[in-house]
C-alpha cells in the first residue's frame, strides 16, 4: 500500500527542527528519526535499524512501512526513488479518507515518447513508459505541489 500520502504536504522534521503537526512533542524525537512527519507517521524510514520484529516499547522507533509489515518490524534496508507523478490539489489532510478524495493524478502529456499499448507480465494493459509514466495506472505515482510550501 501507499503509507506516503499520509505525509503529502508535511515540512522535514528532525530532532531539533520540530516541523511536525503534534503540538504536544515531537515526531521525530519521539520515533528516533527525520522524515516529513505529520502527526506522527505511517513509514519511517529513517528510523533506527533494529533487525526484524521489535518488542512493543519499541514499536515507532525502527525503520518500517506501514502497509508492509508495519511499526512492529524494522526493515533491513530501503530505497527512496522520486519522480514527477500527479498533482495534489490540497496538500493538509485532516485523515487517510480525505487522501484519497484530494489526490489527482496529473496527465502526462509528451508526444516525444511513444505509449504501449499491451505488455506482458504483471503490467499488462499500462499505457506509459519509464519516461513517461502513467500516473492513473501507477502505484509508484509521486506528487507534484502547485506551490511553494516553504512561502508563508
Amino acid at each position: 500500500g501507499n503509507s506516503l500520502q499520509y505525509h503529502v504536504g508535511q515540512r522535514w522534521s528532525t530532532v531539533d527542527v520540530d516541523n511536525d503537526a503534534w503540538p504536544e512533542n515531537n515526531c521525530a524525537r519521539d520515533h528516533q528519526g527525520a522524515w516529513w512527519y505529520r502527526s506522527c507517521d505511517t513509514v519511517n524510514l529513517n528510523g533506527r535499524y533494529m533487525h526484524g520484529p521489535v518488542p512493543l516499547d519499541h514499536e515507532y522507533k525502527g525503520m518500517y512501512w506501514y502497509d508492509f509489515r508495519g511499526p512492529a518490524y524494522s526493515l533491513w534496508r530501503s530505497r527512496i526513488m522520486i519522480r514527477r507523478g500527479g498533482i495534489v490539489r490540497s496538500p493538509i489532510f485532516k485523515d487517510f479518507k480525505e487522501v484519497k478524495q484530494n489526490v489527482t493524478p496529473k496527465p502526462v502529456e509528451d508526444s516525444s515518447q511513444p505509449e504501449r499499448s499491451q505488455e506482458t507480465g504483471s503490467n499488462q494493459g499500462y499505457t506509459g513508459t519509464s519516461q513517461n509514466p502513467n500516473p492513473v495506472h501507477d502505484p509508484y505515482a509521486t506528487y507534484e505541489y502547485p506551490y511553494d510550501p516553504y512561502e508563508y
